[in-house]
């Protein structure tokens, strides 16, 4: 498999620069952060959409370091026998110290870090990811990254300095990367010279990264039937492409309004503040930002 790095992740600049100086630099210069007393124990919990490229940019963070990475679906760590989840998590933790420098990365960390309001056999898979979190000081050259589709979802001791240290929002693609996304997932395709990727991006705005896988694979649909019909195998054309940005809505939309509707429900505004901001960015009325037209 290709060695990912930050250079396969289109934009998101400063999500990538708050990553290189909370794990990746301190993996390759310890003796700076040593010098400035920064620490090396760093943990970054990444939140937003679905389809908008959280675990590619974990995958990125390994390969910037050439570590060992793990890429953990938490769901699969629990157990409906009582102890086994808890010996789960230990198991993963020790893993990564002795195969260290390592990377953890926590997929669905909602599965484990479940809200305040969780039974007690939940609430108790929780602090023991806690324990392991609380006694992993002495970890060495092991980082954590986790991710979630549902940070309101997320029990607020998790998110505690010293735990979680930074909470980043990896919103959906901008411009630029929209249209970098055209480009690999047209990649080795017949497109015609009439494709103009950077009005296809202008015309995906608010739809993630995954919207666009679909709406290349919709596109070439078009010609692939009518080559199966009998008809000369053609190019993808531009005309292809406006009937599947038509025919596909942004997956976005709902989840944009959930986000709003649960963290303003639940009053974990002060956690989440990059995604308010996103919302005011957007610059558009609650109407079209949140689908209710």
């Amino acid at each position: 498999m290709k060695r990912v790095t930050f250079a396969d992740v289109g934009d998101l600049e400063r999500i990538k620069r708050e990553i290189m100086l909370s794990i990746i630099y301190p993996l390759k210069r310890p003796d700076l952060y040593e010098l400035y007393k920064r620490g090396l124990k760093s943990s970054i919990l990444l939140y937003g959409p679905p389809g908008c490229g959280k675990t590619l940019l974990a995958r990125a963070t390994a390969g910037e370091v050439q570590a060992k990475f793990y890429n953990i679906k938490t769901a699969d760590l629990l157990s409906k026998w009582y102890g086994e989840t808890d010996k789960n998590i230990q198991f993963v933790f020790e893993e990564a110290r002795k195969n260290s420098p390592a990377i953890l990365f926590f997929d669905e960390i909602d599965s484990i870090g479940s809200h305040q309001d969780a039974e007690h056999h939940e609430r108790r898979v929780l602090n023991a990811f806690l324990t392991e979190l609380d006694g992993f000081e002495d970890r060495g050259d092991v980082m954590i990254l986790a991710a979630t589709n549902s940070p309101w979802s997320i029990d607020p001791a998790l998110m505690r300095p010293g735990r979680f240290d930074k909470l980043l929002f990896v919103p959906p693609p901008g411009f630029k990367a929209r249209v970098e996304i055209f480009k690999i997932h047209l990649r080795g395709r017949p497109v015609a010279e009439d494709v103009d990727l950077r009005e296809l991006a202008r015309l995906t705005d608010g739809h993630s990264g995954a919207d666009i896988r679909e709406i290349c694979n919709d596109a070439a649909t078009f010609p692939l039937e009518e080559a199966l019909q009998g008809k000369p195998p053609r190019e993808i054309c531009m005309e292809d492409f406006l009937k599947a940005i038509k025919s596909r809505r942004s997956s976005l939309l709902y989840w944009l309004r959930v986000a709003k509707l649960k963290i303003v429900e639940r009053k974990m505004e002060e956690f989440f503040p990059e995604l308010f901001e996103y919302f005011k960015e957007l610059g558009a009325s609650e109407e079209k930002v949140f689908g209710y037209a």
